[in-house]
């Protein structure tokens, strides 16, 4: 099918004026930087040592071409078929390929890198000896696609499939799956810890090989085995990657297996050795993953920055530049946090401050804890004005409980929970006469070993998130923390009465 270059969106980029002439360029060690190509079909093909940084393919076709040795850096495939092409040796560097297939392909000790996938099948394609790093595919599908000595690092993959796919007879660290799937395909045991979002119906279609051996699943399936990975993870001081499995799974909750992720870190910090920068990048992709989700607790947050801090000054400046993304992270997360804290605060502080209300606590099922019980205990710790809450009663629905208090110390209820687990944006829903817990304001961001005066409420939610910090670290600290959430977990609105 003959088509003409395309120079759509490309103003003052030169173009073919036909598939022709497009055809007559696209030849070995030729420069097609910047072109735009539509409706190419082309057939036996050479075009090795070619240059095509930044160029545009829409509605191409390709078939036993040779493309080897070529540097793609920056181009685009839009809707585009290429079959059994050689692409080895070649540049995929900042690459995006949009609803495109690529069959009985050889990619073979080329690289791809920070490349975008959208909706493309690789169908038989060989990846032999690749560098496949910083890729990210959506709604993709890899069927018998084969990664053998390959190198497959920080990879992002979503609502993909892997159907009789290797991914175990390679180096492949660091990726993050959401929504994927996994059909008679296969994975190294030792990186399920360094990878985050598999899920156990991943595991269970996974064949996982350990040192090269394929590993029979106990009875209990996939429960026991995580327990296995975690149990042996440690046994290899691999404390890292034992607490990610917890995290990615849901074995331990989620505060205490990130307190055990930065405990780790912290060990490796007074090594002489430098960091391991692979897993420092890692963590703070999954660090903004879960802070975009609403689900990094303020306390992790907090122990994260302090565990940088801490470490800055004795490693003198050594892996400040690996360590940079992720304080800068947790940061950012910190503000989001503490941001949500004062939309709630000044929604509080509007109603009458001596004049106690009455809230209902609305949770999905019964907490393990007391409610009451744990409320009085924070009460009592944090010194809280009087009157303590006062239980009135259970009312219809999922779990209900409604309590009497002030609403400075529901405010300061709400920092605690929040601390724990991230309530405020995500769940808590607060009627106070109308008002919406809306606003514009961005307070400063806070520092748990510097805290400094800030205007409005800023300064009173500084002050309660430094009061439970002491509270949550003494020595009765870990049941209440631990208390507030289960209560938080639970939770799923905060409702004022009138």
């Amino acid at each position: 099918m003959a088509g003409q270059a395309d120079n759509e969106g490309r103003t003052g980029l030169p173009a073919t004026s036909s598939a022709k002439g497009g055809q007559e360029q696209i030849t070995d060690k030729g420069d097609l930087t910047n072109l735009s190509f539509a409706g190419l079909n082309l057939r036996g093909l050479s075009a090795r040592q070619a240059f095509f940084s930044g160029t545009l393919f829409r509605d191409c076709t390709f078939q036993d071409c040779d493309f080897s040795r070529s540097d793609f850096e920056g181009a685009v495939f839009e809707n585009c078929t290429m079959y059994a092409c050689n692409l080895s040796i070649a540049d995929f560097r900042s690459v995006e390929f949009a609803r495109s297939r690529f069959t009985k392909c050889n990619f073979s000790e080329g690289g791809v890198k920070y490349c975008t996938f959208h909706d493309c099948v690789l169908d038989q394609c060989e990846w032999f000896q690749q560098g496949f790093e910083g890729n990210r595919l959506t709604d993709c599908e890899l069927v018998d696609c084969n990664f053998h000595r390959s190198t497959m690092l920080h990879d992002e993959f979503s609502t993909t499939r892997f159907v009789r796919t290797d991914l175990a007879d390679c180096t492949s660290l660091y990726h993050l799956f959401s929504g994927c799937e996994f059909v008679e395909s296969s994975i190294n045991a030792e990186a399920v810890g360094l990878t985050f979002g598999l899920t156990g119906d991943n595991l269970r279609g996974l064949d996982l090989t350990w040192l090269g051996d394929r590993l029979q699943t106990r009875d209990g399936g996939a429960d026991l085995l995580i327990q296995d990975l975690i149990t042996t993870y440690r046994a290899r001081d691999w404390y890292f990657a034992a607490a990610m499995v917890e995290l990615n799974f849901g074995i331990v909750p989620r505060l205490e297996a990130l307190a055990e992720i930065f405990r780790a870190l912290d060990v490796a910090a007074t090594s002489p050795r430098p960091l391991k920068t692979g897993e420092i990048r890692f963590l703070t992709r999954v660090m903004e993953i879960l802070s975009d989700k609403r689900q990094l607790p303020l306390l992790a947050v907090v122990a994260g920055l302090e565990m940088i801090t801490r470490n800055s000054e004795p490693r003198n400046g050594r892996d400040e530049f690996e360590l940079r993304p992720l304080y800068h992270t947790l940061a950012d997360a910190e503000q989001k946090a503490f941001l949500e804290l004062d939309r709630c605060w000044e929604a509080l502080a509007r109603l009458p401050p001596e004049q106690p209300v009455r809230v209902r606590f609305v949770l999905s099922e019964k907490p393990d804890v007391d409610i009451g019980e744990c409320l009085a205990e924070l009460h009592e710790w944090r010194a809280l004005p009087h009157p303590a809450p006062r239980f009135l009663e259970n009312s219809r629905g999922s779990y209900i409980e409604v309590f009497l208090m002030l609403p400075v110390v529901l405010a300061s209820f709400v920092v605690a929970l929040s601390m724990v687990e991230r309530i405020v944006d995500r769940m808590i829903s607060i009627r106070a006469r109308f008002e919406v817990l809306l606003g514009g304001k961005l307070p400063l961001p806070i520092r748990r070993l510097a805290l400094q005066p800030f205007p409005g409420n800023a300064a009173a939610i500084a002050k309660e998130i430094g009061g439970y910090m002491d509270v949550f670290r003494s020595a009765r600290g870990g049941r209440l923390a631990d208390g507030a959430r289960r209560i938080a977990e639970k939770l799923e609105g905060v409702e004022i009465e009138g």
